[in-house]
């Protein structure tokens, strides 16, 4: 009787106004290796099965699809890891679990996004600075972008398979000749 048991936040009250709290289940090497707290802020890239025909997701858009790599959010906040809502460094459990269940605080709009990316896909979060809250444009990741980089930072230039949607929108398109003609000021 002597010992108190220390009361728990509520997630409904560290849910940030006009934010949702929304779970995915994570690998743990996918989640900064298992070394993530609540309270922390990460982009979420995620590696996506897209369909290459037509508008089907889950499991079976993994039988005939491409992979696409991309970031989909910035600056998502960690409201918990597990059931982990307050407490910092849980890291030994975390990085011998093979998976965790991460909360984010998200807007009704990403909720929606994230669930959806979460089902057709991968989920890698990418740990920010504590200071850094700002967004940045990143392009989708493919064979292009990755070689384009290492070009331009590196110096090197890779060989890339040919990406056929790519050299679809490289065919030249015929347009066919047009000639306006006008009599006394207006059109015929």
């Amino acid at each position: 009787a002597g010992e108190r048991r220390r009361s728990k936040t509520s997630l409904a009250i560290k849910t940030p106004e006009g934010k949702r709290a929304v779970t995915v289940m994570i690998d743990s090497l996918s989640a900064v290796g298992g070394l993530l707290n609540a309270g922390d802020f990460v982009d979420i890239i995620a590696h996506l099965s897209v369909p290459v025909s037509g508008y089907v997701s889950g499991p079976e858009a993994k039988k005939n699809n491409n992979t696409v790599t991309a970031m989909i959010f910035q600056d998502l906040q960690v409201l918990a890891v597990n059931t982990n809502l307050d407490e910092p460094g849980y890291y030994d459990e975390q990085q011998t679990a093979p998976s965790l269940k991460v909360t984010f605080a998200v807007d009704p709009q990403e909720a929606g996004l994230l669930a959806f990316a979460d089902i057709n896909g991968k989920l890698e979060l990418a740990l920010r600075s504590p200071n850094e809250r700002e967004h940045q444009m990143v392009k989708a990741s493919t064979w292009k972008t990755l070689a384009d980089y290492v070009l331009q930072n590196q110096g090197a230039n890779i060989r890339v398979p040919d990406d056929p949607d790519e050299s679809k929108a490289k065919e030249p398109r015929i347009e066919k000749p047009y000639i306006q003609i006008f009599k006394g000021g207006k059109e015929l």
